[in-house]
């Protein structure tokens, strides 16, 4: 079992870390003790999906427990350049079903793909107001950014 703990900045007041397939099975008592410790992790971001048709296959498991362990959690998306914004929101939408008290999802953008600035800000911006837009729908009673 893999559990990884990021170094951990004494500077914030709230410490997080972000969880996917990378880092295996998560031992969660294990995780859960770390609540006692002087920086104590108080959320957990875990990867959902990544460009228009993978979803990290960890994640359904993860998101469930880090409810059960009472941690505040949420979900982000791995951007690809190359694939058309509109399926990567169409697909996250799809995978991340969000409740009361969960973070805001969140857009991991790495790479440029080779596109040019404008190119790559224009589409972060569709898949950033598509996916709110929809999320909105779904979830009402969450607040978004």
């Amino acid at each position: 079992m893999a559990l990884i703990f990021p170094t951990i900045r004494v500077f914030y007041e709230v410490h997080g870390i972000d969880i996917s397939h990378y880092q295996g099975i998560i031992n969660w008592d294990k995780l859960l003790h770390n609540k006692e410790a002087k920086f104590p992790i108080h959320f957990i971001f875990m990867k959902a999906t990544e460009g228009g048709d993978y979803g990290d296959e960890t994640f359904v498991e993860n998101f469930s427990q880090a409810r059960k362990y009472g941690f505040i959690r949420g979900a982000y998306h791995y951007f690809l350049p190359k694939t058309d914004a509109h399926k990567q929101a169409d697909f996250f939408i799809s995978t991340v079903h969000l409740s009361k008290g969960d973070l805001p999802p969140v857009l991991d953008v790495e790479t440029t793909g080779k596109r040019s600035p404008q190119e790559l800000k224009s589409a972060v911006k569709n898949l950033a107001r598509q996916s709110r837009g929809a999320l909105r729908r779904k979830t009402d009673s969450l607040h978004f950014l």
